[in-house]
This record gives C-alpha cells, sequence and structure tokens, in this order.
C-alpha cells in the first residue's frame, strides 16, 4: 500500500510541476481540428498546430507528439523561429510523458539554443525551467536546482515580481513551486513549504486561483508525508473546490483522486470510494488511460481495507488489462504487488505467490532494460567521447601544422627582411664611397690646377723681377746716381714711377 502511496505521489509532483494548463475538452480539441483544417495562414495554423498538442495533455502523448512535430515541420518551412519555440515545447513534454527523458532533454537543449539566438528572454526562462524538471525527473537534484536558480535569475532580468506582467509572475510562482518540491524530495519539507509559500504569495496577489491550486495540493502532499492528516485534508479540498470552480477536467480528476488517497489513509473509506470513484468517472471521459489506471488501483486499496476482496480482484484485473494494452511496466509491476497482498489476505497463497513472482519478473525485467539502456548510453557516450578525442588530436595536429607553417613562414620573411637589408647597406656604402671617391678626385683635379697657377705666377713673378732689375740697370747707366745728384742738389730726391715693362 505505501508503495502505491508513493506511486501516486510521484504521479502527482510530476503533474503539478507543470505551470501551464494541460485541460483537455473534447468538443475544443474537434473545433480545433476543424478549424486547422480550413486554415490557410501558416503562422497561425501553427499556433493551432501548438494548442491542439496542449489540448491532448498527458492522456495521448504520442498525439501531442505529433502536432508537435507538424507544427515544427511547418514553421521552419516558414523561417517561423517563435512557432519552432512553441514546438519544441510540446515535443519535450510528449517525451517527458512517454518517460523519454533524454528524447526531451535534446529538445530542451535545441529550444534553448534557438531562444538565445533570438534574445527571447522569457523562453529563456521557460527553458531553464523545463531542464530542470528533466534533471529532478532522473533524481539529479542539485542539477535541477542549478537551472531553476538560472531560470529566477533571468526573470530578475525581466523585473522578477515587480513586473506587473502576470505570465511572468507566474513563471516566478512556478520556479518556487518546482523548487519546493526537490527539497521535499531531498528530505528537507520545511524548506519546501518556504518555497511554496513564496509561490502562494504571488498567486494571491494576481488572484491566480490555478496557481494556489496547485501549491494547495503541493503543500497537502507535504503534510500527508508527514501524516498530519488535518492539515493535509484542509489544503487537499482548498485545491479541490478551485479546481472545481475552474473547470480543469484533468486537474479535477486528480484532486479527486488525492482526496481518495486521503481519506482512505484516516480511515473514512466510503468517502475515500467517493473521490475515487468521482475521478475514474472523469478520467474516463478525458479518456485519460493512466489516471484510469491509477483511480482503479486507488479504489482497489479501499476495497481490499474494507475485506471486499472481490470487488477489489475486479478492479485489479481491469487495470492490469488496461496496463498492458498502454504498456505501462512500472504501474504494472505496483498492481501485481497490490494484487499478491489481496490474495495473501484472502488465504489463497498460491495465487498471491503468482502474483507476487510477476511483480518481481516484471521489476527485474524493468532494471534490466534500464541496464542495457544505461550500458547502451555509456557506448555511446564512450563512442562520442572517442571521437571527440580523435576531432581534438586533429585539430591540435591542424594547430602544430599551422602553427609550424606560421613559424617557417616568419623565418623566411625574417631571411627576406635580412637579405634586403644587407642589400640597402651595401648600396648605402658603395654610393658613401662613389661619393669620397668623386670628392678626393675633386680635391686632386683642383690641387692640380692651383699647382699650376702657382708655378705660373712664379714664373711670371721672377720674369717681372728680372725685368725690373734689368731697367734699373739700364736707369742707373743713364742717369747720375743718388749720391751724385744730392751732391749737386742737396735738397731734392727722385721719384720713381711704375710703368709697364
Amino acid at each position: 500500500m505505501k508503495k502505491l502511496n508513493f506511486l501516486i505521489l510521484a504521479f502527482l509532483l510530476f503533474f503539478f510541476s507543470v505551470v501551464s494548463s494541460t485541460a483537455q475538452d473534447r468538443d475544443l480539441v474537434d473545433s480545433l481540428e476543424v478549424e486547422l483544417m480550413n486554415m490557410e495562414v501558416d503562422t497561425i495554423k501553427v499556433k493551432l498546430l501548438t494548442k491542439l498538442g496542449i489540448e491532448y495533455g498527458k492522456s495521448d502523448p504520442d498525439k501531442r507528439l505529433e502536432y508537435g512535430l507538424k507544427a515544427k515541420e511547418l514553421s521552419e518551412k516558414i523561417g517561423y523561429r517563435r512557432g519552432i519555440l512553441g514546438a519544441f515545447k510540446i515535443i519535450a513534454q510528449a517525451h517527458d510523458i512517454k518517460g523519454e527523458l533524454d528524447e526531451a532533454m535534446e529538445i530542451h537543449q535545441a529550444r534553448m539554443k534557438i531562444a538565445r539566438e533570438i534574445n527571447r528572454k522569457d523562453e529563456i526562462a521557460s527553458t531553464f525551467n523545463s531542464i530542470g524538471e528533466n534533471y529532478r525527473e532522473r533524481g539529479e537534484y542539485q542539477l535541477a536546482l542549478e537551472n531553476y536558480l538560472q531560470g529566477l535569475k533571468i526573470c530578475d532580468e525581466l523585473g522578477g515580481e515587480l513586473n506587473p506582467n502576470k505570465k511572468l509572475k507566474r513563471q516566478i510562482a512556478g520556479f518556487y513551486n518546482n523548487m519546493a518540491l526537490v527539497y521535499d524530495n531531498l528530505g528537507n519539507p520545511e524548506r519546501a513549504l518556504e518555497f511554496h509559500e513564496r509561490s502562494l504569495k504571488i498567486a494571491d496577489i494576481m488572484n491566480d486561483d490555478r496557481g494556489k491550486a496547485v501549491t494547495y495540493n503541493n503543500m497537502a502532499i507535504i503534510f500527508y508525508q508527514r501524516e498530519d492528516y488535518e492539515t493535509a485534508k484542509k489544503y487537499f479540498m482548498q485545491a479541490v473546490r478551485l479546481q472545481e470552480k475552474l473547470g480543469h477536467k484533468e486537474s479535477i480528476a486528480l484532486a479527486y483522486g488525492n482526496a481518495g488517497e486521503l481519506y482512505a489513509e484516516i480511515g473514512k473509506l466510503d468517502t475515500a470510494l467517493f473521490y475515487q470513484r468521482k475521478s475514474l468517472k472523469m478520467r474516463e471521459e478525458l479518456g485519460d488511460r493512466q489516471g484510469i489506471l491509477y483511480s482503479l488501483g486507488g479504489m482497489a486499496v479501499i476495497c481490499k481495507k474494507k475485506g471486499e476482496f472481490q470487488q477489489a480482484i475486479s478492479y485489479l484485473d481491469k487495470a492490469i488489462g488496461l496496463g498492458r494494452e498502454i504498456k505501462a511496466k512500472k504501474e504494472l509491476s505496483f498492481i501485481f504487488e497490490i494484487i499478491a497482498t489481496v490474495y495473501k489476505d484472502m488465504g489463497d497463497y498460491k495465487k498471491s505467490l503468482e502474483f507476487f513472482e510477476k511483480h518481481l519478473a516484471l521489476k527485474d525485467s524493468m532494471i534490466n532494460e534500464n541496464s542495457a539502456k544505461a550500458v547502451q548510453e555509456m557506448r555511446a557516450k564512450y563512442e562520442s567521447e572517442k571521437k571527440e578525442k580523435e576531432i581534438e588530436i586533429l585539430t591540435k595536429d591542424n594547430e602544430l601544422q599551422t602553427l609550424q607553417a606560421q613559424q617557417q613562414e616568419g623565418q623566411i620573411k625574417k631571411q627576406w627582411y635580412l637579405i634586403l637589408g644587407i642589400v640597402f647597406i651595401l648600396g648605402l656604402l658603395m654610393s658613401l664611397i662613389y661619393v669620397v671617391q668623386s670628392q678626393l678626385k675633386f680635391k686632386k683635379e683642383a690641387n692640380n690646377e692651383l699647382e699650376d697657377m702657382n708655378i705660373q705666377l712664379a714664373i711670371k713673378n721672377k720674369s717681372i723681377a728680372e725685368s725690373i732689375n734689368y731697367a734699373q740697370r739700364i736707369q742707373e747707366t743713364i742717369m747720375p746716381t743718388q749720391k751724385h745728384l744730392q751732391e749737386i742738389f742737396p735738397e731734392s730726391f727722385i721719384f720713381y714711377k711704375a710703368k709697364d715693362v
């Protein structure tokens, strides 16, 4: 019974972590499909495909995936990147519902890339939330918290709780709720309640009944786990009333199931069965086969407590048939365990052992599948890392070759620069030698000319001197001497006047 409780709680925790509404109305879906066939504008057609994917909710993840892929294909065809973002969200959620967490993570990463490229901060924050949810489903709570905090940081950049935008406020409240779920999983219910209170405060300010219903339900689960059933009942019933007011059938069905589980725990079995039947009826209307499986299991547990073993077996037989039909191995394993305990209480130990062995076999099968998947993932990871290593080595080789080529090119350039420098210096030296030689030659020629002139001048001076001396001797021969003249003319002198010779 406790394991069934944990199963139901795990399912509820997954559901109530989703921020957007996933209610499904058959008439709405039909009308949307008719409108889709008549639609001509591609961008509006993308939005209709996305809305159809949302409306299918969790009841038919394959249909959700189908519409998501169609929306993605059309968005890519017309280059509508915002449409691709919406389609990726639907596709990833479909994989999450089906438990295909690796496939979902790939889509989340692709969505994040586009959101960053077109700088849609609201979508970046939303994708951080989705990635956090994926990690939470894997039990990697630290990574989940890190992504929630990164998403909250983006919300703060957009103005945080002070921003009047209601969508942003709901997003922040959703982060608080999801962080609370992580802290609850980590065994810290007090911290979890703190974050639920923060979320509830935002929902109160906005009069967001759906946000309050989600938070009341999550708080009720915490008190339920602490066996504070009165407080849990108070919050569960508040969630039920709000969901009834909102008319979200899938959420109402889940709330009824929660109430039934709670009343069964506190011993009010008729009230518990009343709520489980209401939950079953609504899930049948919705076509929510997985939800029907949970309701049948819950009703069987109540009948077992009441001692109505045949009725319990009847519900469980239906659950087994449905579980096999939708291939819900995990849920089937728990159903086999419950029916084994019913037969044990009836004293039919042979049947009890038979179903307990089925429970163990299916459990082992899932473990083997998970192990095989883990081995396959490890092998794929090894091959990927091996390829990355090879690429890294090739890259380094290319870088080394490039570096060597650059070094060789640098050396060649240096050699050319050296040669050019030597040529330039030699040219300069030759020019200098030429100039010096020219100056020396000129100086030598000038000296030779000067020497010739000096020689000619000396010859001329000598000739003049000789002429003068010759003229003087003639003069002295013809004219009386100075002494003789002074004797005759005591107060006289001779004046010599120059004359050309």
